[in-house]
């Protein structure tokens, strides 16, 4: 049998857009109906808990199994910290499940190691922080 394509989009600042992410999904294969296979979240304000507050992300751990393929339109759709997103490869590892990230087309099958897409991740949300930073005293903020 032949494993399930899902999709899981993260919604907030310096992520990609919904639109763009969804359209990433259904190049993918992944099924963007309303009852298809895309899970989506959205960033609280303050992200202090996301392995509780991502209740959409926890919804697809418990329904991905062996074979699977869970799709991310950027390395920053993983989680809101290297930890995060540590633990939340570590489970789809757990379900025999492989992640993959489209910025830089990457592969993580339950075999792989992710040390170098956690650092990655760091870099991205390191430079993502920069910019905003930039952004708010470019605007008087």
């Amino acid at each position: 049998m032949e494993g399930v394509i899902w999709g899981y989009v993260l919604i907030g600042p310096g992520r990609p857009a919904r639109a763009t992410q969804l359209k990433v999904m259904g190049y993918a294969g992944a099924d963007i109906s309303s009852i298809g296979t895309v899970w989506e979240d959205e960033l609280p304000a303050r992200a202090t808990r996301p392995q509780s507050q991502l209740t959409e992300r926890n919804i697809l751990l418990s329904t991905v199994r062996p074979g699977d393929q869970v799709h991310f339109a950027d390395l920053l759709c993983l989680g809101v910290s290297p930890q995060d997103v540590d633990w939340f490869l570590d489970q789809l590892k757990r379900m025999g499940a492989t992640a993959i990230i489209h910025t830089g087309i990457r592969e993580i099958d339950p075999y792989g190691d992710r040390t170098e897409v956690l650092e990655d991740f760091e870099k991205a949300r390191r430079a993502m922080h920069v910019r905003r930073s930039r952004a708010k005293k470019r605007d008087g903020g």
